[in-house]
């Protein structure tokens, strides 16, 4: 798998596209206005066709003919004046002669791709057709296109977006939005067309197109779409409502701010629809409660219907969600188990995007977050014009009316997509969030909040507890939980985060220190040996999905941030509705609460849970590595380069010489298979180097840098020592080196003992330097390393200076480890000092601050703090320490 995670990455790194250009302005827009009311045409008008232009026809008219004989069109034709400035046309004109014919009335574009608006009386349609979508972008039906009909078009441009809007109305109607598309790049208009063409007919009449308005502006003029919000306050239903019953009484009429209809019969369906018109983009919503209604056998629906097929979000008596495409013909989601209960607000929405053929379908419950229930792309028949929520009761169920109440309906131009919003449960108390639903299979296992920021579960043996909430069809998505385990081990006890609907997976972290995934679609996926974990513990589970091809990963932090443990690809349904955390103890190990058995009792403290949009690449541990380099060959992993590699010496050291001003280096992956681009997690590097001829007797000595240094994509992190006795430690994101000291104590003949330690959860880096196996000397850490991606290890020297040519410096490798993780990293110092306004100031180097009463414990977390962190002292004892 770890091919298929470095071609993703790798992908995704190379993918991008670069568009440049300019296009300069050859005039101005030429405003104009003309009621052709003549004597003669603007000298600005191009006639196409003359033998079948009328002319004026004295009463405000210009006559242009679709001849029954070729030329069967005429057109009339004029420049804007520019090509890629914001504008707006209008045109008005009167149909004639259409009876028996089939004739297309345009409003023509003509550009480096070509657009049209087509009238055809006919199909009693209306279209818009771009040449550079090579699609129609808005298409009505059923405009009521005949003899007399008065015809108004606008088309309205937004050069800075890209952006074409079409409306259309008929008669004094105010204009409809007709269709829009944005990112148009090739709508540089040269000239518009009026055109009226004769496509066939009986050929007794001769259709007429009477040019009645023209006008162009210099600006983006908005189109009137039908916008409408209700928030049913009464006294009266707004006219444009129609009422759907099944018999007088289905409509109860208003209350509270609530419009209610009641449902008491089992024949037919009570409810509101609405028409809106047009075909384009928009976004409608209906805000809802019922009453009596669960298991009153019965439904609510919010229904999108359109010619082709439409779409319709169902709420069923059973508390259950969900949203049908009759075009697809099926169900295209299904929340079971959401568990709506009488009384609860609920809001439906639709929104389509009409150029891309992308509908989405959302759900907001009692004004929390909105859910995305589906999106569906190429749904090319879904242009719906009314909206219509209707109650309906099947059967008789527990003998219950089911009432809808109308709360708000609203309706607008415009796609607006639902994307999954991010969340973060920081478990402050002192109540769950209202999105959250609690299960507890025994008695009192929900524990509830302590003042550390930690929700506690506690199960009693044969018990099942947690907390769930909705997420919608999320899409791409990162799930992260991180909790304390308590007394968890060997006490027949699972932790486990699932994501639950399509394809449910399952992470169960067990307290027989294993880790397992399943999947509904194939069961067992994985399971892991032995993680290493340990009572007090804090664990961080992470699990990230790609919904399109089915992938997903799973890692595992304990004291640190998640590293890889697993993944797998071709899940056909991975599209979670749920998140649910739960701990399930089965009969085994442990003892109840209140005793009754042996060992202890667990408790599981969730300390945090995020879910965040995206599939995010859970780091690989680096690749444990360890060396003494006693003896050869030198480890396969290595690549070396430069002048001189002696290699193995005396059975004690791997040696390198700097003969020359060049490099001589040896380097090796940090990702396990030498995967660049691979996240990689917490990890520790120690190296022992024995330095002969470094320093000699004077500067600058062997004129040599050495360099112990980690590369990552844009950057490095090194500590550097040379031959002025100079210890430099520098990271690419700090832009300087942040540490730079004189290393008096060493001499030739010395062992440096270097030490880099990356903390993948900060993201830092701590650096230090020791000689000798002896105290730590010299000891930095940096925070805030955002973007590493540490990739490549390498020892390397340089000889920049030979001053002193009798000098050979020579770097012997005595030992090297390669630990990933930060198991057996000491924190370092822990310091305490009096800062402002009594504040205490505390500044560690790795690991989490934890506090207690005494010394002998017990230690908690202290929540959200990072060094240095600003403590105001209590009256009471308190214990500082940091802990890996």
């Amino acid at each position: 798998m770890i091919a298929e995670r470095f071609s993703r990455v790798r992908a995704i790194q190379l993918l991008g596209i670069l568009l440049l250009g300019s296009t300069a302005a050859q005039a101005q827009i030429a405003n104009f206005v003309d009621d052709f009311d003549g004597p003669v045409l603007d000298s600005g008008w191009l006639v196409i066709e003359p033998t079948n232009h009328v002319g004026f026809t004295g009463t405000g008219f210009y006559e242009m003919q679709g001849s029954t004989t070729p030329p069967n069109s005429a057109t009339l034709q004029r420049s804007p004046g520019a090509t890629n400035e914001d504008f707006t046309a209008d045109v008005t004109f009167e149909l004639g002669g259409t009876t028996g014919e089939s004739v297309d009335y345009k409003f023509r574009f003509l550009a480096t791709s070509f657009m049209e608006i087509v009238a055809n009386p006919q199909t009693d349609n209306i279209r818009v057709f771009s040449g550079e979508l090579g699609q129609n972008f808005g298409d009505v039906a059923g405009v009521g296109l005949g003899d007399g009909t008065v015809l108004n078009l606008r088309l309205s441009y937004d050069a800075s977006e890209g952006t074409v809007k079409i409306g259309y109305s008929v008669g004094s109607d105010p204009l409809t939005l007709l269709g829009s598309a944005t990112g148009l790049n090739n709508f540089q208009v040269s000239n518009i067309d009026l055109n009226v063409t004769r496509i066939s007919g009986i050929g007794f009449f001769t259709p007429v197109m009477l040019l009645d308005r023209f006008e162009i502006q210099d600006q983006v003029v908005p189109i009137t779409f039908a916008a409408f919000e209700d928030p049913f306050d009464g006294p009266a239903l707004d006219p444009s409502w129609d009422l759907i019953q099944s018999q007088p009484g289905d409509h109860v009429g208003f209350g509270g701010g609530l419009y209610e209809v009641q449902k008491t019969t089992t024949s037919g369906e009570a409810g509101l629809s609405r028409d809106f018109g047009g075909q384009a983009d928009f976004f409608s919503s209906v805000e809802f409660q019922m009453q009596d209604f669960i298991g009153s056998d019965s439904r609510v629906e919010f229904r999108n219907p359109a010619p082709g097929g439409g779409i319709t979000a169902v709420l069923d008596s059973t508390g259950n969600v969900r949203v049908v495409s009759e075009e697809l013909g099926t169900t295209v989601a299904d929340l079971s188990g959401f568990s709506y209960t009488d009384g609860e607000t609920l809001e439906f929405s639709v929104s389509t995007d009409s150029v891309n053929g992308l509908t989405e379908v959302g759900l907001i419950r009692n004004g929390g977050t909105p859910l995305l229930l589906a999106s569906l792309n190429g749904l090319t028949q879904f242009t719906p014009t009314n909206n219509m929520t209707v109650v309906i009761k099947s059967g008789t169920g527990n003998g219950n009316s089911p009432r809808l109440l109308f709360d708000h309906y609203f309706l607008d131009e415009g796609f607006v997509g639902i994307d999954l919003t991010p969340f973060v449960e920081e478990f402050t108390g002192p109540a769950l969030d209202s999105s959250w639903f609690t299960s507890d299979s025994g008695t009192g296992s929900l524990v509830g909040f302590n003042d550390k920021g930690q929700y506690e579960i506690s199960t009693d043996t044969n018990v099942t507890a947690g907390v769930s909430r909705f997420i919608g069809f999320a899409g791409n998505s990162t799930f992260t939980l991180t909790a304390r385990l308590n007394d968890f081990l060997g006490t027949d006890t699972d932790l486990r985060l699932a994501l639950t609907g399509g394809d449910a997976l399952t992470v169960i972290l067990r307290s027989d220190d294993t880790l397992g995934v399943i999947s509904d679609e194939f069961g067992s996926v994985y399971n892991s040996a032995g993680l290493g974990l340990s009572d007090g513990d804090l664990v961080t589970l992470q699990l990230t999905i790609e919904t399109e091809f089915g992938d997903w990963e799973v890692g595992l932090g304990i004291n640190g941030a998640p590293e890889f443990l697993a993944s797998d690809f071709g899940y056909s349904d991975l599209n979670p509705t749920q998140t649910e955390i739960e701990v399930v103890r089965g009969s085994g190990g442990g003892a109840a609460r209140g005793g009754g058995g042996s060992g202890t009792q667990p408790s599981v403290l969730l300390d945090q849970t995020t879910v965040s949009e995206g599939f995010s690449l859970i780091p690989q541990p680096a690749e444990a590595f360890s060396d003494d380099f006693d003896s050869a060959p030198l480890d396969g992993n290595w690549n070396t380069t430069g002048l001189s590699h002696l290699g193995h010496t005396n059975s004690m050291y791997y040696a390198m010489r700097v003969d020359t001003n060049a490099q001589v280096e040896m380097n090796r992956f940090l990702a396990p298979n030498g995967f660049p681009g691979v996240p990689v997690g917490s990890f520790s590097v120690n190296a022992d180097v024995r330095f002969d001829d470094l320093v000699g007797a004077g500067d600058p000595g062997g004129g040599t840098d050495f360099k112990l240094k980690i590369e990552f994509t844009g950057g490095v992190m090194e500590i550097v020592f040379n031959s002025f006795r100079t210890i430099r430690f520098f990271t690419s994101n700090n832009g300087q080196a942040w540490f730079q000291d004189t290393f008096t104590e060493f001499t030739d003949g010395d062992t440096v003992n270097f030490s880099i330690v990356y903390d993948a959860s900060g993201p830092s880096v701590t650096m230090s330097v020791g000689l000798n196996g002896g105290d730590t000397i010299f000891r930095e850490t940096r925070s805030n390393l955002v973007g590493v991606t540490p990739e490549l290890f390498k020892i390397s020297g340089f000889r920049f200076n030979f001053d002193n040519p009798g000098l050979q410096p020579t770097f012997l490798i005595d030992n090297l480890e390669i630990n990933p993780g930060l198991a057996g990293v000491e924190p370092g110092p822990l310091t305490l000092t009096p800062a402002h306004s009594g504040l205490f100031e505390l500044i560690w180097d790795l690991g989490v601050l934890q506090t207690a009463p005494d010394i002998t414990g017990p230690w908690s977390d202290v929540t959200g703090c990072t060094s240095p962190y600003l403590h105001n002292p209590t009256e009471e004892l308190e214990f500082f320490r940091a802990e890996n």
